[in-house]
Order: C-alpha cells, then sequence, then structure tokens
C-alpha cells in the first residue's frame, strides 16, 4: 500500500505539472490605470503614491494576472523595490483589482474587473475619518469586499509602516490589532531568543488568531513546513491573554 501511496502522489505531481502554462497578457489594464491617474491628477513623477493589487495571485478567464503588475509598474512608477506596489493575497478565484492611492489627499482610485466589465469608483479612505460610521459605510459602498483590506493596508503605509509588517499584511490581506501582535511576537523573540546553526523556531498556535500570519511571514514557521502547528484552545479551558507556545 504505500508504494501504491507514493506512486499516486508522484503520479498527481506529474499530471498536474504537465497541466502548468504561463500565460501571457491576460487581460490589459493600461487604459484603466492611465484612467484612475488622470481621476487622481497625478503622473509616473508624483510623490506619495502607493499601488494595491491582487494581480499576480488571482487568475481571469483561467489566466493567470502577473502580467498585470508590469502594467501597474510601468504606467504609475510604483514598484515592489520602491516599497510601494503591495500584492495583497486573495484566493485565485476572487475578482482582479487594484486600488491607487493619493497619501497627500488619502483619495484612492479603485478598480476591479467583475463580469467581463471594469468597474472605477474614487473615494476618500482617510484612515482617522473612516472610525465615523458615515464615512466607513462610503468606503464599503464603493469597495466593497475589499474596502477593509485597502483602507487599513493603504493608510498603514501611509503613515509609514514598516516593510516586513506590510508584508505581512499582504499575505493577511489587512491590517488588525491581531496581526499587529504577532509581528511584535515574532519579533521579540528574534531579539531576545535568537537561533544558532542549525536551529529553528517552531510555534504551537494555540489559540489560533491572526497574529499566526505575521508569525509565518517573519519567521518562516509555516504549517507545510512543520514551524507550526494550528490547534484551536477548547473552550472548558479558562486561560486568560494566551498568545501560544514557541519551541526554539
Amino acid at each position: 500500500m504505500e508504494k501504491i501511496y507514493i506512486f499516486s502522489v508522484i503520479a498527481l505531481i506529474c499530471v498536474g505539472a504537465a497541466g502548468i502554462v504561463a500565460a501571457e497578457n491576460p487581460i490589459d489594464i493600461s487604459d484603466e490605470v492611465k484612467s484612475a491617474m488622470d481621476l487622481l491628477e497625478v503622473t509616473t513623477e508624483s510623490p506619495g503614491l502607493c499601488v494595491l493589487t491582487d494581480a499576480g495571485y488571482v487568475k481571469v478567464n483561467g489566466s493567470t494576472t502577473q502580467s498585470c503588475i508590469k502594467t501597474l509598474r510601468k504606467e504609475t512608477g510604483c514598484s515592489v523595490g520602491n516599497g510601494n506596489l503591495l500584492l495583497v493575497h486573495k484566493a485565485i478565484d476572487k475578482p482582479l483589482w487594484f486600488a491607487i492611492f493619493k497619501n497627500d489627499t488619502k483619495d484612492c482610485v479603485y478598480t476591479i474587473y467583475n463580469n467581463s466589465e471594469f468597474e472605477q469608483v474614487m473615494v476618500n479612505i482617510d484612515g482617522e475619518n473612516n472610525t465615523i460610521s458615515e464615512n466607513w459605510n462610503a468606503s464599503k459602498e464603493a469597495l466593497g469586499s475589499n474596502a477593509f483590506s485597502i483602507v487599513t493596508i493603504a493608510n498603514a503605509w501611509g503613515y509609514n509602516a514598516p516593510y516586513d509588517f506590510l508584508k505581512c499584511m499582504e499575505f493577511h490581506n489587512h491590517f488588525c490589532p491581531g496581526l499587529t501582535s504577532g509581528y511584535q511576537l515574532a519579533n521579540y523573540l528574534v531579539e531576545n531568543y535568537p537561533l544558532d546553526e542549525d536551529e529553528k523556531y517552531v510555534v504551537i498556535s494555540c489559540p489560533v488568531w491572526c497574529k499566526d500570519d505575521a508569525l509565518q511571514i517573519i519567521l518562516d514557521t509555516t504549517v507545510g513546513k512543520k514551524g507550526m502547528f494550528v490547534k484551536n484552545m477548547q473552550p472548558y479551558i479558562d486561560v486568560e491573554n494566551t498568545a501560544g507556545i514557541f519551541i526554539i
């Protein structure tokens, strides 16, 4: 049985690899990016611009969307290397979208590709103003299910959040207190319990919450590499302020 199981896994990998094909320009977003830049009255030379997108993660008509990242870089002047082109993790079957954020005014132009059509809207996403229900409702109406992702990450970028923290936000696809605690925990471990050669961190995540995504990004304690074991705490266990168990 063991040999059959191993052969099945190898066969599955081979079949999967045979179906992997690099897609070329599945969708052209250049006109929509130019339109967004015009609405914001900015150019590639304008300071304080940030682009958020799920391009590279999602597919359009079965094709990957990494070419859209190249278009966004060319038409906005923002780039991964400059820390102002942020790739927000979304599931492969979600709609393609991008948002261009102008930090001095907090204006944002959001474009989403839905039902074979582009929809574009401009909205102010100032973080402080969005704590008011009326303004937050306006952001939700304009940005839909991506409102929390865009408002929180764009404003964190605008307040000069560290780049490694932004990487956590990309993976978690929003900024929240739980993610912040994970980022702080990870940095505390690195500072106070540095690794020797051939050592690694292992996290027993119990209870499970947002912190765990930051730990995976900062410490590379991913589940698939057995760096994290995830288990919810049983309701009958009464322990206050539990963050998890960390093994070095």
